[in-house]
C-alpha cells in the first residue's frame, strides 16, 4: 500500500503502522506525487489540505502527526458509524482523523499535561477523554481498525487484510507474598503482641498455626495457581516486589531465605517480572537495583516489568524502565476503573513523545485488576463476572489480548476476597471458550 503524505514524520508512519497491523502488504510512504500517480494498487492520501487530488482516497490530517510537542490542544468529538470518535475533519473519506486520534491515545499524549491526580499523583479515569466519550470499557482504537478494514477492502478488493488471533495471559502481582510467613522476628512477634493486644483470638490463632506449621499460610496459593494454568492451558508470569520496605513497598524482606525459596521455586517454572517499588516510577537507579536483586537470585536475566501500584507516569516511567533493559511493561490500565487506558487490547510499542521516536518497549495493556473490580469498583461477584464477560468478548472480537491481574493475596478466599476465586476462573473459562491462545512469556 502505498501512502502520500505532505511529509513523512515518525509520528505518521508509527500510527500507520499500528492501524494497519492487519494488512498484509507493506506500507510504503512518499512525499513525492508523481511516484504516488504511477504506483498500482491500493493507495492513499494523508494530507493537511483540501482537494488534494480528485479521485484518490485521502484522509485529512488534524495536524497532530506533522507537529514534534505536546502542546495541549483541544479535543473535539465526533462520531463514526455507530463509534464516538476524536479529532473531526472535513472533505475526508472519514468524518475524522482517524490516524491522529490513534496516535493521541497510544501515545497517552493527554497525560503528559499538566493534572491532579489521585492521592498518589496518579492519572484518574475520569480527566480521560475517552471517559468523556463514554468508551472507556471498550478497545475503541481496535474497534475503529475493525471498521477501517472493511472500509478499504470495499475501496481495494484485493487488498489482504487477517486479523490477529486474540491471546489470554495471566499474569499475578506478588505484593505480600506470605500473610504471617518469613516476616523476620520483629514483624512476627509485632504481629502476636498486636493480635492479643485487639483480643484477636482468630486472627491470633490463625497466625500461631501458620508459624508452628499445622495450617497453610493463606495467602501461598500459588498450588493453586499453577492447578489453574493447567486446568485452563494458560502460562502465568509473576511479578515480584524487591523494593525496600517503605509506606506503599511494605512486602516481605526480598533476602528472606523463605522469599528466596520461592522465588527460585517460580523461577523454575514460570517466567518472573520485576514489581518495581512505588519509587522507581521516577528513579532510576532504584529501577535497576531492584531488578538486579531479582536476576541475581534467579539467574537470569528480567526484561518484563509492571509497577507496583500501576505508578506510571508518562514523562519519567516508560524512559527509566527502557533504560533499566525493560522490553516488555503491562503497566498499562487503570487502578480506579476497568478500561481500556488507551483505547486498545493490542500490545504496541511505547512512542516518546519528548524524543519523537518510537523505541523498542513493547507495552501490554490489561483491561481489569483484581483489586479494581472489587475493591475500587465495590462490585458484586456475579457484576465482576458480567464486566469480564462484556471485555473479554470484545477483546475477542478484535484479535486482542486479554490479560489477567491478580495477586496471590486476593485469591486467598480471605475476608473481602471470599468467593472470588469464582471470578478468577470464569474469566480463564471465558477466555479458554472462546478459543484465545496462551500468550508464551519467555519473550
Amino acid at each position: 500500500m502505498v501512502i502520500l503524505c505532505d511529509q513523512i514524520t515518525p509520528r505518521i508512519k508509527y500510527a500507520f503502522e499500528h492501524l494497519l497491523e492487519d494488512v498484509r502488504q507493506e506500507l510504503i510512504f512518499t512525499e513525492d506525487p508523481a511516484e504516488f500517480r504511477s504506483a498500482s494498487g491500493a493507495k492513499l492520501i494523508f494530507t493537511r489540505k483540501e482537494g488534494a487530488a480528485s479521485g484518490e482516497l485521502t484522509f485529512r490530517s488534524a495536524g497532530i502527526l506533522e507537529h514534534t510537542d505536546y502542546a495541549r490542544l483541544k479535543v473535539d468529538f465526533t462520531e463514526w458509524e455507530g463509534l464516538p470518535a476524536i479529532f473531526p475533519v472535513t472533505s475526508s473519506a472519514l468524518p475524522f482523523d482517524i490516524f491522529s486520534a490513534t496516535f493521541f491515545l497510544l501515545t497517552r499524549y493527554e497525560e503528559y499535561w499538566g493534572f491532579e491526580g489521585d492521592d498518589m499523583g496518579r492519572y484518574v479515569p475520569a480527566l480521560s477523554c475517552l471517559s468523556r466519550l463514554g468508551c472507556l470499557d471498550r478497545p475503541i482504537v481496535d474497534l475503529w481498525r475493525k471498521k477501517l478494514n472493511a472500509f478499504l477492502v470495499s475501496k481495494f478488493p484485493d487488498l489482504p487484510i487477517q486479523s490477529r488471533e486474540s491471546g489470554c495471559l495471566l499474569t499475578i502481582d506478588v505484593d505480600h507474598a506470605y500473610k504471617y510467613k518469613c516476616k523476620g522476628a520483629i514483624r512476627t512477634y509485632g504481629g502476636l503482641i498486636k493480635d492479643l493486644f485487639k483480643a484477636n483470638w482468630m486472627g491470633l490463632s490463625k497466625r500461631w498455626n501458620v508459624l508452628r506449621g499445622t495450617s497453610p499460610d493463606p495467602f501461598d496459593t500459588y498450588d493453586y495457581i499453577l492447578n489453574t494454568e493447567r486446568k485452563f492451558g494458560y502460562s502465568a508470569l509473576y511479578f515480584f516486589l524487591m523494593a525496600d520496605r517503605s509506606e506503599y513497598d511494605d512486602g516481605l524482606y526480598f533476602a528472606h531465605r523463605g522469599m528466596k525459596s520461592l522465588i527460585k521455586k517460580l523461577a523454575r517454572t514460570n517466567t518472573l517480572g520485576i514489581h518495581p517499588g512505588v519509587g522507581s516510577h521516577k528513579r532510576f537507579n532504584t529501577i535497576v537495583r531492584e531488578r538486579n536483586r531479582l536476576e541475581n537470585l534467579i539467574g537470569k536475566s528480567i526484561k518484563n516489568s509492571r509497577q507496583h501500584y500501576l505508578m506510571l507516569k508518562f514523562r519519567t516511567t516508560y524512559r527509566l524502565a527502557k533504560a533499566a533493559g525493560i522490553k516488555h511493561d503491562f503497566t498499562l490500565g487503570y487502578a480506579h476503573k476497568a478500561g481500556f487506558r488507551a483505547g486498545t487490547s493490542r500490545p504496541f510499542y511505547w512512542f516518546d513523545i519528548k524524543k519523537n521516536q518510537v523505541t523498542d518497549l513493547m507495552i501490554h495493556p490489561f483491561a481489569a485488576m483484581d483489586t479494581t473490580l472489587n475493591k475500587y469498583m465495590e462490585l458484586s461477584i456475579e457484576e465482576a463476572k458480567s464486566l469480564s464477560k462484556s471485555i473479554i468478548e470484545d477483546i475477542h472480537s478484535v484479535g486482542g489480548d486479554f490479560i489477567l491481574l491478580w495477586h496471590n493475596e486476593t485469591l486467598s478466599e480471605e475476608n473481602d476476597w471470599k468467593g472470588w476465586r469464582e471470578v478468577y476462573e470464569f474469566q480463564l473459562s471465558e477466555a479458554q471458550k472462546l478459543g484465545m491462545h496462551n500468550i508464551p512469556v519467555s519473550f
